[in-house]
Parts: structure tokens; C-alpha cells; sequence
């Protein structure tokens, strides 16, 4: 488990990793994911500020882009002081409603990612703006785009820095969380299991995983870290499951950790066997960080 981070005030903060945008916000603040560039912050459920991504090939600040983003009329305004390092990683312009004296936001632009950057802040009496404009600091588009953190939990994906997975859908259900990736022919689908006891007292852990993957007749053996399960069919299976929309390999891991009440589970998908090791890779980054 990592280490808490803390700010100069000694609150404690926790990572946010997100196709591609990393920050830092209060322990207590929940992430809200509205699309996979579009996330809110919350606190108290009380939404705070809303962040939007897109890739931009331009070379400046595309502000009438941005401005159709934010859906009303805006005008510029001086940057708050507090902001100067921000300043000095983007193009970076505030502005407020045209209507409004107060601040409404920032568009921004990183000339080094090519990134435009959409920060809508929301009317709300539980944080400062001081408090605000200090995790807007911490905002980073050009990390390493391998490494995902939300809700309690984080991995690392393999392969470069600059990571060639992409995400290709997500849902946030009650009671499971399930991210899907594909690099190529590769799937690879993370879930994290919530309330595991309730789900352990009705179907044991291999029951949950063949579930999870979709494929009866998967081969189970507890293995380093937890149970592994695998399907490396025959060239009937193969053609069968193909006609079926399904790739044929699929290489597995689950885990509990009854401490947590959590269920892990990490599984690769696809039409050629699968390297053991990739999905180690994965296996030995993914755990619970809260």
C-alpha cells in the first residue's frame, strides 16, 4: 500500500490517474467519471470542478474549441495569482461568465502532449478557491500513461511509457468496477469486486473468475498472489469461440483480500496464446491503495 500523501495544511491527499491525466485531491473527495476524457470532483457530493481532454494538433490554444465545450458565452480575465508554475507548463487563459464577476474556469493547452485542457469550476460554498487553484496544480497530462488509479485501487499497464492501450469501455456498477483495454489482438479487462464476502458466501472464488471470464471449462490452480486461470483451446474450440466473437486465450488472475473486502481480478484476452508474464506484469502493480 502506498503512503498517503499530505499537503502543507497536513491534509491528506490521495492520487487520481485517468486515461492520461493525473492529480492529486483530499482524501474525502470522490471521483465522478462522466466520459473517458471527462471527469468531476466532488466533495460532499457536491460537485467542485469539472475536467475535459481532448488532443489537439494545433500549435496554441484552440479557445473557440474550448469555448463550445463549456456551452455559454465567456470572457477572459486576468490568471489568479497562485498559478505561475501552471503557467509555466501551459497556455493556460481564465475566464468567467460573460454575465458573472466571479471565476468560472481556465482553458489550457500543453504544447508538449499536444493536450487542450477544459477546467469548469462549479458555485459551491465547501471548498475555497486557494484550495481549488492547489490541486489545479498538481494536474499533469504527460506522465506515465500506463499507471490508472481511481476509487480505491490502482495498476500499472505493460509495455512503454507512452502506452499504446486504449480504453474501450468502463462501468462503475455498485458492487463491481470493470475497465476494458485493447492494445492490437490483446483484451485485457480489470475488475475489482466490492462486498466480497456477500458474493463469496454464493459462488467460491473459481466460480466467480469463469464468470468473470466468460469461458466454462476454465483451468484454475492457485498460484504466487492468488488464483490463476487459463483456456488454451484446441483448433475446433478456436474456430467455434471465433464464430462466437470470442478470442479463443485467455490468461488469468483473482485474488481476495479479506481485509479489504475486495475480490481482484485481472484477465487477457486473445486470438494467439498469451505470454504468462504479461499478465504478471499487470497482476504484481494491481492492488488496493486506500
Amino acid at each position: 500500500m502506498l503512503s498517503p500523501q499530505k499537503n502543507e495544511q497536513g491534509n491528506i491527499l490521495r492520487a487520481v490517474h485517468w486515461n492520461g491525466i493525473a492529480l492529486t485531491i483530499p482524501l474525502q473527495w470522490e471521483i465522478v467519471v462522466q466520459d473517458k476524457n471527462r471527469l468531476i470532483c466532488e466533495d460532499q457530493l457536491q460537485p467542485v470542478f469539472e475536467l475535459r481532454w481532448f488532443r489537439q494538433t494545433d500549435k496554441d490554444l484552440d479557445y473557440q474549441r474550448q469555448c463550445e465545450r463549456v456551452g455559454y458565452q465567456v470572457k477572459f480575465i486576468p490568471l489568479p495569482p497562485g498559478l505561475e508554475s501552471l503557467a509555466q507548463r501551459y497556455q493556460i487563459r481564465a475566464f468567467k461568465k460573460k454575465e458573472s464577476p466571479q471565476l468560472a474556469g481556465f482553458f489550457a493547452y500543453c504544447p508538449h502532449c499536444q493536450t487542450g485542457i477544459t477546467i469548469q469550476l462549479y458555485k459551491h460554498n465547501l471548498s475555497s478557491q486557494e484550495d481549488i487553484l492547489e490541486i489545479l496544480m498538481s494536474m499533469d497530462c504527460h506522465g506515465d500513461a500506463r499507471v490508472w488509479e481511481i476509487q480505491d485501487f490502482r495498476f500499472a499497464l505493460p509495455g512503454k511509457k507512452d502506452s499504446l492501450w486504449q480504453l474501450e469501455r468502463y462501468s462503475f456498477a455498485p458492487a463491481l468496477t470493470h475497465l476494458q483495454f485493447t492494445r492490437g489482438p490483446l483484451g485485457l479487462h480489470i475488475c475489482r469486486i466490492a462486498a466480497s464476502e456477500e458474493r463469496l458466501a454464493e459462488q467460491g472464488i473459481d466460480e466467480i473468475l469463469e464468470v468473470l471470464c466468460d469461458r466454462k471449462g476454465l483451468q484454475v490452480e492457485e498460484g504466487e498472489g492468488g488464483l490463476r486461470g487459463w483456456h488454451a483451446p484446441s483448433i475446433f474450440q478456436q474456430i467455434t469461440l471465433r464464430s462466437q466473437r470470442k478470442k479463443p486465450f485467455i490468461e488469468s488472475r483473482i485474488r481476495h483480500l479479506p481485509e479489504k473486502n475486495r475480490i481482484l481480478v485481472c484477465m487477457l484476452e486473445s486470438k494467439k496464446p498469451i505470454e504468462v508474464s504479461l499478465v504478471q506484469q499487470i497482476w504484481q502493480s494491481y492492488d488496493i491503495v486506500l
